[in-house]
């Protein structure tokens, strides 16, 4: 079978909602089948991309406005002003004689163009969406043609049920195409649980795990909330690993209210964050399903979450986590003093997270997810 695989993430070189996509395609080339992936030209590429490439997939960028290609100074003018096209898709059309194309978004909107593009062609197309929000509400007409591609979707994949129940609110979408599929955990996570890291319960070590951009993952709702005199006195520091486009201004806001122990951790793995590390902060202003959450939850550590997207359906709180009623300072003050309150139980709190996740999640996600798209 001819597959062919749209990734609409357009913000960084690549990102933890591309994992599910990436795995799938491995699984495909190594089962027979022809891959070809799009990505837009503005990130610039990635390993991953050369992995595949390297398998065999045939890897297109798509989104510069470059109409000859000896036209080298037009070209570097495009992507020095990062100026798209207004139809950004590649010369060729490889993609008209592909069996099936799946597009894999960021939020539920994206890659409008190219699915209308699929759809008007009637080349058989699925849908992954890895994240929703409650500021991307269509207006009439918006809603009316997103109605439309994603009704001729052969399947469209939601990661958390809460996203397609506030996409369904959003768009007055009705259709019966959509199912569930769930992300991958990094590689590097270990297979077992964690053994609890030493120390007294009164010395608390808090991570936030993902790219720096408060816009999404909320991190100045924890720096706010650290400010506070009571937290300043209590022996509680605080991990902001990722990277992100806020990352420097982060590291400002830390200084200038002398925040001593909340710090940039920079990237590392989930195995050498939690076996210093209590418990995940996630104050995410929106979500899909955290990869960083599943991760925690796996290898046996308590989350605290904004109650957003797939934390709703996983975090059953005061059992395995804690949720926060809304993303702002106050409810995460409350949320932080429920869990500092309970610390005593957050190991066993850990244990029941990771009895949970395994009882939630396929054996091997990518996997399920390629016979998804061949079925």
């Amino acid at each position: 079978m001819k597959i062919g695989i749209v990734t609409t993430m357009n913000a960084l070189p690549w990102a933890g909602s591309e994992e599910l996509w990436f795995g799938a395609a491995q699984r495909l080339l190594d089962d027979g089948h022809s891959v070809d992936v799009w990505y837009p030209a503005l990130r610039g590429p990635a390993r991953q991309l050369d992995e595949l490439r390297a398998r065999g997939a045939r890897i297109h960028a798509f989104g510069w406005n470059s109409p000859r290609v000896n036209n080298l100074m037009g070209q570097l003018g495009k992507r020095w002003l990062r100026r798209p096209v207004p139809h950004p898709f590649p010369r060729d059309d490889a993609w008209r004689r592909l069996d099936r194309v799946l597009v894999s978004q960021g939020a539920c909107l994206d890659g409008q163009p190219w699915l209308e593009l699929l759809m008007g062609a009637g080349v058989p197309y699925s849908i992954l969406c890895q994240a929703n929000m409650e500021s991307l509400w269509p207006d009439d007409d918006t809603a009316e043609r997103v109605r439309a591609y994603y009704g001729h979707a052969h399947r469209v994949f939601f990661v958390s049920h809460e996203n397609r129940r506030l996409f369904e609110l959003q768009t007055g979408y009705t259709g019966t195409n959509t199912d569930l599929a769930w992300n991958p955990l990094q590689p590097a996570t270990p297979k077992e649980p964690l053994a609890w890291p030493e120390g007294s319960e009164d010395s608390v070590r808090i991570a936030i795990v993902g790219r720096v951009e408060p816009f999404a993952k909320g991190q100045d709702l924890m720096i706010e909330a650290m400010s506070q005199e009571k937290w300043r006195a209590r022996d509680v520091s605080v991990t902001l690993f990722g990277r992100g486009p806020w990352a420097r201004t982060a590291q400002r806001l830390i200084d200038d209210r002398k925040l001593s122990r909340v710090a940039l951790g920079g990237f590392m793995t989930p195995e050498q964050i939690w076996r210093s590390h209590h418990l995940l902060a996630l104050p995410s202003r929106h979500e899909g399903m955290s990869l960083a959450m599943l991760e925690a939850m796996w290898v046996g550590r308590p989350v605290l979450a904004t109650a957003v997207a797939g934390a709703i359906s996983e975090i059953r709180d005061g059992e395995n986590g804690f949720l926060c009623a809304a993303a702002s300072v106050a409810s995460w003050e409350e949320g932080l003093e429920r869990a500092w309150q309970a610390r005593a139980r957050w190991p066993a709190m850990g244990a029941s997270a990771a009895t949970w996740v395994r009882g939630r999640m396929p054996a091997d996600p990518p996997a399920a997810f390629a016979r998804q798209l061949c079925d």
